[in-house]
């Protein structure tokens, strides 16, 4: 049942865009379909981030990122399965066991848009970058049985 509503969730928010590359890739080919879709995906992708990691202004104020984030959870268990694997004053490490949106997108045959969507991930460090950094060695949307993401505390 869970599945069901993480996939419905996940359709809602990226089935635009496999409805545009299943159509458009007749005209134009899949490669090319996808590629004009990748901009809104990672955009997308950043936006949705953005409700559940918090927003600070100063490395100084990671311990509040960090209690912020975890106050967020609420949002992130419905649709995927992660557990806290590290935290201490200067990291949070979040291993993430699903995600519906690289399933989905495997699921029809455009996986090549899973590193897109998992790019938003990146897009919105970029724009934290001197307040907190993030890293992570293993991607769902590369083949990997999970993400970790790790934020740290600029010191």
């Amino acid at each position: 049942m869970i599945k069901i509503f993480r996939y419905s969730v996940a359709f809602l928010i990226v089935g635009p865009f496999i409805l545009f590359v299943q159509f458009a890739r007749l005209f134009i080919g899949k490669q090319k379909a996808v590629q004009l879709c990748t901009p809104a995906v990672i955009g997308i992708a950043k936006f949705f981030l953005k409700l559940v990691v918090p927003r600070i202004t100063r490395p100084e104020d990671f311990d509040m990122f960090r209690l912020k984030f975890k106050n967020n959870f609420w949002i992130w268990r419905p649709l995927f399965d992660f557990d806290v694997k590290e935290e201490n004053d200067n990291l949070l490490k979040l291993n993430v066991w699903n995600c519906p949106f690289c399933e989905l997108f495997r699921i029809v045959g455009l996986q090549e848009m899973n590193r897109h969507v998992c790019q938003g991930d990146w897009e919105l460090a970029k724009e934290n970058k001197g307040i907190w950094e993030f890293e992570r060695q293993h991607e769902i949307g590369k083949g990997d049985g999970f993400c970790d993401h790790t934020y740290k505390r600029i010191i």
